[in-house]
């Protein structure tokens, strides 16, 4: 019988409300039931794997980590705008899953404090060093106008204002996912094309950016040199209850733009 509902979480927690307001709204999920097919769409926490709680092939969704002494993996899980259609084979053999999400959600980070990543740190003094040998190199011992917009552009300059704006469609995802059952064998196959939720960088590329800026007085054309690098994921899943004992296991092989392995 076709049937539609929605599906709406609400975050209220003090984090929420002070500081990462667009998790207020956790989840929002329109969807409707066609026979055999079933279509959604909306804020939703996507979870991809037979895994217990750690998974290798759970792609879409990115991680919280400014807090991570959590009771479920699920709360450590950041929803991500997508659309999604399932189709159930009427034997019950097998089911198939497409998904597009038309952005990327990043994992989060503290910015202070005991969970702040070490890379974090670095990044953001390396930045601050290049500034400051930069404008040491533009200081001929007279102050002018150019060089005193030099200096206002290396005040203001911050490494989190350098990261790519991944709310766009060139950071799209997209993935597909068929699982089934053999006998008492749950399997799944599954493949994923997105990205990596953690930028890596190019440190000569930063270095001609902040340059460049600090001395065009706070403009560049150049790439920052951060990005979060294209990743494809092929999967595969299973389980399977032997007596007593329940089995779960995910198999990922991640493949970058690096083949050579060298970047």
């Amino acid at each position: 019988t076709d049937a539609t509902e929605i599906e709406l979480k609400l975050n209220f927690s003090e984090d929420s409300i002070k500081t990462y307001n667009e998790d207020v709204l956790e989840e929002f999920v329109a969807r409707a039931y066609l026979g055999s097919v079933i279509l959604e769409g909306g804020k939703e926490k996507l979870v991809w794997g037979k895994g217990d709680k750690l998974h290798v092939l759970d792609n879409f969704c990115a991680t919280d980590y400014t807090d991570f002494i959590y009771p479920d993996y699920i709360d450590r899980r950041l929803a991500v705008p997508m659309f999604r259609a399932v189709f159930n084979a009427p034997s019950g053999s097998f089911r198939a899953e497409a998904v597009y999400a038309p952005m990327l959600v990043t994992d989060r980070f503290a910015s202070d404090g005991y969970w702040k990543p070490a890379a974090v740190t670095t990044l953001t003094s390396s930045v601050k060093s290049i500034a400051d040998a930069t404008l040491s190199g533009l200081y001929g011992g007279t102050v002018t106008p150019t060089y005193v917009k030099q200096m206002s552009a290396a005040g203001s300059l911050s490494a989190d204002d350098l990261y790519p704006e991944t709310k766009t469609l060139k950071y799209g995802q997209y993935g597909a996912r068929v699982t089934g059952t053999a006998g008492s064998f749950d399997w799944g196959l599954s493949y994923y094309y997105g990205r990596n939720k953690q930028p890596s960088v190019d440190s000569a590329k930063l270095a001609s950016y902040v340059s460049d800026y600090i001395k065009n007085g706070g403009t560049s054309s150049l790439d920052t040199g951060i990005d979060y690098d294209r990743l494809q994921v092929f999967g595969l899943e299973g389980a399977k209850a032997f007596g007593g004992l329940n089995t779960r296991f995910e198999v990922a092989y991640n493949l970058t733009d690096d083949v050579s392995g060298n970047d």
